[in-house]
C-alpha cells in the first residue's frame, strides 16, 4: 500500500488537473457559444441529412412568389433575362399581369415550377457573367464550374437558384429551420444548437407532406409522397424507415427519431473533434499563464504538509459536492493560487525589455523554458484530458485512501490459540 503522504500528493496534483480542466471547459464553452459552433455543427448534419430530398422545385419552395414573379418579369438582370427566355410566353404573361397583391393562382403557382423545374433539370446555368452580382457558395461554385451532368447537374442547378434567389426560394434546410416547430427553439433569427429527435421527425414529415397535409397521418400517403422525393439517400432512407415501420405511421415516426439520434452522434463526434484542438490550446495556454508546472506543483505539496492537507481537504469536499455546473468555485481558484503564479521570475525578462538588451532577453527567456517547459508540458497534456476525466480519478483515489491500510495479517500461532 502507499503511504498517506504519496496518496495525498497525487490527491493534491488530481485536483490540480481537475481544477485547470475546469478553467478550460469554461473557456472552450465560451469560445464555442460565441462562434455559434454547436448550432453550426447541428445545421451541417441536418443539411447532410436533406440535402438531395428536394432536387425538384415544389410550391412551397417559392417562400416569396411575388419577389420572385417581379424579377422574372422585368428582366433586368442577366439572370432573369436568361430565365425570362425560358419562359413560355403565356406563364410570361401571367407573371406580368400579376401585381402581388393576392396570392397567386394554383395554375400560376404550377406553371412556373414546372418551367423552373425544366431549367434544373436541364443544361447548367452557370456562366461567370450570369452570376456576376451573386454571392455563391464554394461548394456550388466549384461545382458549377466542373460543368455537371445528369444528377450532379442538377443539383448544381438548384443550389444556383437558390442562392441567386435567397429568401425566395427555399431549400430544404431552410423549410426545416422555418418551420414553426423548430423557430420555437431558438431566438429569432437564430438557428437552435439542439433539435429533440420528436421534433424533427414531426418536422420533416410535415415538410415532405407538405402539399398533402393528409398523408402525415397515413402511412401509405406517406409512402406516395416519398416516392415523388427525387432518388436520392433521403428517399432510399425514408423507404428502407417506412418499410420497417410496416407501413405503421406512429412506427414510423419513432423511427425517424431513431434515424436522427443515430445521425445526431456522428454529428456529435464532428463537434468533439471540432473543439478537441481547442482545447489543447486552451490547456496550453491556461498551463503557461498560470505557469502551472507540474514539478514545482509536486514540490511545493511533498514539502509543505500544511498546505498539502488543504488541497486534499477541498479535493475531498469538492469530490463529495460534485463538478460545478459552470466556471471554477472561489474557494478552489484561492487554494490554487497558492500552488501556481509566477512571482518574481519574470522580472529578468522585464529588466531586459526596458534594457534593450536583446541578449540578456533571450537568456532569460531561455532559462525559463529550462526552468518551466517539462513541467507545463505535464500540465497541458493532463488538463486537455478534462474535468470528468480527472473528477473520476479522483473520486477512486479518494475511496483507495478511505480504505486505509489493510489489517496486519496475524501469526499461525495466534490463530491457532484464538478461542
Amino acid at each position: 500500500m502507499f503511504n498517506s503522504g504519496i496518496l495525498e500528493l497525487a490527491i493534491g496534483l488530481i485536483f490540480v488537473y481537475l481544477i485547470l480542466g475546469l478553467m478550460c471547459t469554461s473557456a472552450n464553452e465560451s469560445i464555442s457559444t460565441a462562434l455559434k459552433w454547436r448550432a453550426k455543427t447541428l445545421e451541417t448534419g441536418i443539411r447532410l441529412l436533406l440535402a438531395d430530398g428536394f432536387r425538384a422545385l415544389r410550391a412551397a419552395d417559392l417562400m416569396d412568389f411575388p419577389g420572385i414573379a417581379a424579377r422574372l418579369a422585368r428582366g433586368s438582370d442577366p439572370l432573369g433575362q436568361y430565365l425570362q427566355s425560358r419562359l413560355s410566353p403565356q406563364t410570361l404573361e401571367k407573371l406580368k399581369a400579376y401585381d402581388g397583391a393576392a396570392p397567386p393562382s394554383q395554375e400560376l403557382t404550377g406553371a412556373v415550377v414546372a418551367e423552373l423545374n425544366a431549367v434544373i433539370n436541364g443544361p447548367c446555368i452557370y456562366e461567370e457573367q450570369r452570376f456576376a452580382g451573386v454571392k455563391l457558395e464554394a461548394a456550388t461554385l466549384a461545382l458549377a464550374r466542373t460543368a455537371p451532368k445528369g444528377e450532379e447537374c442538377a443539383r448544381a442547378n438548384r443550389a444556383l437558384l437558390e442562392e441567386a434567389f435567397a429568401g425566395q426560394i427555399g431549400n430544404p434546410a431552410e423549410q426545416f429551420y422555418s418551420h414553426p416547430l423548430i423557430k420555437v427553439l431558438a431566438p429569432s433569427g437564430k438557428h437552435p444548437s439542439y433539435v429533440p429527435a420528436r421534433t424533427f421527425a414531426l418536422a420533416l414529415i410535415d415538410i415532405v407532406t407538405s402539399e398533402h397535409p393528409e398523408a402525415a397521418n397515413s402511412a401509405a400517403e406517406l409512402r406516395r409522397q416519398i416516392d415523388r422525393l427525387p432518388e436520392g439517400d433521403l428517399k432510399r432512407s425514408l423507404i428502407a424507415l417506412l418499410h420497417e415501420a410496416g407501413d405503421d405511421i406512429v412506427k414510423a415516426r419513432i423511427a425517424v427519431e431513431a434515424w436522427f439520434d443515430t445521425s445526431m452522434d456522428r454529428v456529435s463526434g464532428w463537434y468533439k473533434r471540432k473543439t478537441h484542438w481547442m482545447t489543447v490550446a486552451l490547456a496550453l495556454g491556461i498551463t503557461v499563464v498560470t505557469n502551472a508546472d507540474t514539478i514545482r506543483i509536486a514540490n511545493t505539496l511533498w514539502r509543505e504538509p500544511t498546505l498539502r492537507a488543504q488541497v486534499v481537504a477541498q479535493a475531498e469536499t469538492r469530490a463529495r459536492q460534485g463538478l460545478p455546473e459552470t466556471g471554477v468555485p472561489v474557494e478552489d481558484k484561492s487554494l490554487l493560487q497558492q500552488l501556481m503564479g509566477w512571482g518574481n521570475e519574470l522580472n529578468p525578462l522585464g529588466a531586459a525589455w526596458e534594457k534593450k538588451d536583446t541578449a540578456a532577453w533571450f537568456g532569460a527567456l531561455g532559462a525559463l523554458l529550462a526552468a518551466h517547459l517539462i513541467g507545463w508540458l505535464m500540465t497541458a497534456v493532463a488538463t486537455s484530458l478534462g474535468a470528468p476525466f480527472w473528477f473520476d480519478i479522483l473520486n477512486k483515489v479518494i475511496n483507495l485512501r478511505s480504505a486505509g491500510r489493510a489489517p496486519e495479517p496475524r501469526p499461525r500461532e495466534a490463530v491457532a490459540a484464538a478461542p
